[in-house]
């Protein structure tokens, strides 16, 4: 039972790596889309969490945390007033500051 979660979850992470992937393609063509932006910082910060947690890949994670980090800085620059962003902005720092 274990080794068909194991490949369940792998499965779903590589589903989701290039929903990720295209989300980035897709924010390059349109890097004006705020709400998009936010989603994609959203899957990253997700991506960072599942390899901390569940894989135990720090260097994947920090990669995926890092990013994240970068689209939320932006979008707290260009909107400061946004309190979301100022929140996951705030909290991607405390990850990658404890990982």
């Amino acid at each position: 039972m274990k080794l068909r979660t194991t490949g369940n979850l792998d499965k779903a992470l590589a589903f989701f790596e290039e929903r990720s992937r295209l989300g980035k393609e897709l924010y390059e063509d349109y890097p004006q889309n705020v709400s998009f932006k936010n989603g994609l910082a959203i899957s990253y910060a997700n991506l960072g969490i599942f390899n901390r947690d569940k894989r135990g890949d720090k260097t994947a994670a920090r990669s995926y945390f890092e990013q994240a980090k970068a689209l939320w800085e932006e979008l707290v620059k260009r909107y400061p007033a946004y309190a979301e962003f100022q929140k996951n902005w705030s909290s991607i720092n405390q990850v990658l500051e404890a990982l």
